[in-house]
């Protein structure tokens, strides 16, 4: 009698469990991430990283609701950079319970979320959407705390350095831009950093505000050859 009712209970732990197991499984969701180019990436969601090589990851098993993502991109070394790593997104993502997230990752690095599909559902809900997700991008004090920085520089070598690691590790405006470009003494130096800051700035489509910080109308052409390289 006694293994007959430990049998039992055994049986009905097991049953629980699977339960149980089935329910958390049926609210836990999955992202699919695209990315605009391919390459090697690390995504960082709350304290999990996954690092994927090609266009796109798949992330299962993603526990329900608004978290934090980062978006990481490993550079390959040149004969001119060595290898580097670039924070290409960083802000709050909002998960569905029970659903399979698509979003994809522009080559401005702005994230949109295209579709959500619900699995908790019969049948399952399919909702195509066009939905923007913010970065954090730097703040009145940070920023002002970083035109400082840069103009305390002696060189525009240094300036330019500090520049580009600010548009590396945060999300500048194009206004934001043009300050930083008032801050160095030639005409060149401005000239590179517009280039490399177009990319990664947070509204590419009001930079030519930043024109106004040069002085000769050859550097507003070569930068705007430069920018239509990026809509081919």
């Amino acid at each position: 009698m006694e293994d007959k009712a430990m049998k039992k209970l055994i049986t009905t732990i097991l049953i629980c469990s699977l339960f149980l197991l089935f329910t958390d499984s049926s609210k836990a969701s999955v992202l699919k991430l695209r990315y605009f180019e391919f390459g090697k990436y690390t995504v960082k969601i709350g304290s999990s990283a996954y690092i994927s090589s090609g266009s796109s990851i798949i992330i299962h098993n993603l526990v329900p609701g608004k978290k934090y993502m980062k978006i990481i991109r490993h550079h390959k070394p040149t004969p001119l950079h060595p290898s580097f790593k670039e924070v290409v997104f960083s802000g709050i993502i909002n998960i569905p319970e029970g659903a399979k997230v698509t979003a994809n990752l522009n080559r401005h690095y702005g994230l949109n979320i295209t579709r959500i599909i619900f699995f908790n559902t019969v049948p399952a809900s399919v909702h195509n959407v066009n939905q923007a997700v913010h970065h954090h991008h730097n703040q009145p004090d940070g920023f002002m705390s970083l035109k400082r920085t840069i103009a305390n520089a002696s060189f525009d070598s240094d300036k330019l350095r500090i520049a580009k690691q600010a548009s590396i590790n945060h999300s500048l405006s194009s206004k934001q831009v043009r300050e930083i470009m008032e801050l160095f003494s030639f005409e060149s130096t401005k000239l590179k950093y517009a280039k490399f800051a177009y990319s990664r700035v947070l509204d590419p489509q009001n930079y030519f505000i930043v024109n106004n910080a040069f002085t000769f109308s050859s550097s507003i052409r070569s930068l705007d050859r430069y920018m239509q390289k990026f809509q081919m």
